[in-house]
């Protein structure tokens, strides 16, 4: 994933490309890199189609990162609104 995301950035195809990006932030949470996590999270709610708000706030999957003050302004960052196009 991660070398499919340096061939074909997000920045060039969001829409395809944040496909990768989202499995390669549940590979790092499942391997506990929650650091990585975070990052590729990070990123995601910055794009259309990237994680939503609902997911984040109450998917289990994040029960470890919700310990991490950073998760907190994730999920402020998922609720805001994309810019019409």
């Amino acid at each position: 994933c991660q070398q499919a995301l340096e061939r074909h950035p997000v920045s060039e195809d969001a829409l395809v490309n944040t496909g990768e990006l989202k499995r390669l932030a549940y590979m790092y949470l499942f391997a506990g890199e929650h650091e990585r996590a975070l990052q590729m999270l990070r990123k995601l709610v910055e794009v259309p189609g990237g994680e939503n708000y609902g997911p984040l706030k109450y998917n289990p999957v994040f029960d470890e990162l919700r310990k991490d003050p950073r998760f907190d302004e994730i999920l402020k960052q998922s609720q805001k609104p994309f810019p019409r196009l």
